[in-house]
């Protein structure tokens, strides 16, 4: 479990058509929970034969609070909005990993033949609501009405995967070829749900 806080402050101005500045200041919490789990097993059915296979799954259990507040002042500085806003989120990221690498040994020697194989699973899903609350400029007392909130959801599925063969085959005054081909591919999906609540 990690766990970290921190406080962030900014002073914008903003110069498109009639200029205005913003305060905003922030304190948030970052909290992860990480399970990892893995395995990894060798087997050499003779002296010139090596595989080897792994598999590595990560989950990370993620909440992050935040709790910002904003001051906006027009072109005179003179103050006129004010709001805050919480957003918690909360993230599940699973990640799988997959392996396997076989090398063949050939009687020269530093001659070697090695081919790679490996597939990742990734897959993330976020929930992040936002609450505003707005207030009197003036008075500070917040305004008699529901906050404005807002529902966002986001999963993302990748899966990558590649296999590579690499050949060295020496040669005369320690010089040496090498030669391989690698495939690689990339798949990515990703969903986005944006809900905006009024009064």
């Amino acid at each position: 479990i990690t766990t970290s806080i921190g406080t962030t402050s900014k002073n914008r101005e903003v110069n498109k058509g009639t200029p205005f500045f913003v305060d905003q200041h922030q304190d948030w919490r970052d909290r992860n929970l990480t399970d990892v789990l893995g395995a990894r097993v060798t087997f050499s059915p003779d002296t010139m034969n090596e595989i080897t296979s792994s598999v590595l799954f990560t989950s990370i259990k993620g909440k992050w609070d935040a709790s910002s507040s904003y001051d906006h002042y027009d072109a005179n500085h003179v103050l006129s909005e004010v709001y805050d806003r919480t957003s918690p989120d909360r993230d599940l990221d699973h990640n799988t990993d997959l392996n396997l690498n076989y090398t063949h040994k050939f009687i020269k020697k530093d001659e070697a033949l090695s081919i790679y194989a490996s597939r990742n699973n990734s897959d993330d899903h976020s929930v992040t609501d936002y609450v505003l609350h707005y207030y009197d400029p003036i008075t500070n007392v917040p305004f008699p009405v529901p906050p404005l909130t807002q529902h966002v959801t986001e999963t993302e599925k990748m899966l990558r995967s590649s296999v590579q063969a690499d050949y060295d085959l020496p040669l005369l005054h320690k010089q040496k070829l090498e030669c391989g081909l690698k495939y690689s591919d990339r798949s990515v999906n990703q969903d986005y749900l944006f809900e905006k609540y009024d009064w």
